[in-house]
């Protein structure tokens, strides 16, 4: 997914989550499953959620519903960032 997508990600996660985030990946997977590796707190964790309305989508138009959904600031961007805080706890570094 391309940088834009990833800076966008790197500060509603950051807005969400009160901390600073570096979204270093995303990657989109079947059933509009959203995967993002990420820094958080100097851990390099990844969490995935499901963005449903973005199901059946490719190229241009899942990175503009991506966007569009995660910035409403709803349930998939919170369910993200709580992912992400979790693995936090469970990462090494």
């Amino acid at each position: 997914m391309p940088a834009d997508l990833a800076f966008l990600l790197s500060y509603l996660l950051g807005e969400e989550l009160g901390i600073d985030v570096k979204v270093v990946r995303v990657e989109a997977r079947g059933g509009g499953v959203v995967c993002v590796e990420a820094q958080l707190e100097e851990r390099h964790v990844e969490a995935c959620t499901v963005v449903a309305a973005c199901r059946g989508l490719e190229g241009a138009r899942l990175e503009r519903c991506i966007s569009k959904t995660l910035a409403q600031g709803g349930k998939q961007l919170r369910e993200l960032a709580g992912r992400l805080r979790e693995a936090t706890q469970g990462s090494v570094g």
